[in-house]
């Protein structure tokens, strides 16, 4: 009882890690450790009640937003329960914590359908500064395939295949604590991959692209300006 909540977080965690959850989940978490430790440092299993960590999870919420809040939560839970599996509590007291609710966000702008792209998609192609930032044909890939933003910037030119007019999405781009933006597979065996069929604008800017200094060289189709990995919020 006298041993400290942060404790159990941090064997919380490893036991995740050797359960093999995703490095990109696992560098999430871990920020979410840092935070959660302001407000549980002190805290010890014995004191912690229903109410002193859903005053942990409101505070973090406060400090850190709705999303990490929740983050929080969860690894409250997963180590509260070691101690409840050791007989240590009888039960769970974050089960008793009030769950996180986002802010309903206004909505975004309406999704276009195909007869409505090629305006907007000319407009992209005339500007310049898009141009400049090789900003049009990410975009235009986006359009055609609806591809999130971590998996358009993880694709490679060797998932392009140009006898079957497709392309293989089996990766995401993600932070990783320490190592900085990698490239990750998407899922944990081959038949996570999932196979896309290419219209035909999207064709045409990657057979034009493919042919292009600097970007068709590189393993990316949409590396940084430097030959590495993009970023993607560079894509907002």
């Amino acid at each position: 009882m006298d041993t400290k909540v942060s404790v159990l977080v941090e064997q919380h965690l490893a036991l995740l890690a050797e359960a093999g959850k995703s490095p990109a989940t696992l560098t999430t978490y871990r920020s979410a450790v840092r935070k959660l430790a302001k407000f549980t440092n002190a805290l010890r299993v014995g004191d912690a009640t229903p109410g002193r960590l859903n005053a942990v999870v409101r505070s973090m919420r406060a400090a850190h937003g709705a999303r990490m809040a929740r983050h929080g939560r969860t690894l409250l839970r997963g180590a509260l329960q070691i101690a409840v599996l050791n007989d240590v509590l009888g039960s769970n007291p974050v089960a008793q914590v009030s769950r996180i609710e986002s802010v309903r966000k206004p909505k975004g702008a309406p999704a276009l359908n195909a007869d409505q792209l090629p305006e907007p998609l000319g407009r992209l192609r005339a500007s310049l500064a898009c141009e400049d930032i090789d900003l049009i044909d990410p975009i235009t890939l986006l359009a055609a395939t609806g591809l999130r933003r971590s998996e358009l910037l993880a694709l490679r030119w060797t998932d392009y295949d140009e006898r079957t007019d497709t392309i293989t999405v089996g990766g995401k781009v993600a932070r990783m604590e320490g190592e900085g933006l990698k490239r990750l597979p998407s899922g944990k065996t081959d038949a996570s991959d999932r196979v896309v069929p290419l219209p035909a604008l999207a064709l045409a800017m990657l057979a034009k692209r493919s042919q292009r200094a600097f970007w068709g060289q590189q393993a990316m189709i949409f590396p940084s300006s430097t030959g590495h990995i993009a970023r993607p919020g560079q894509l907002q």
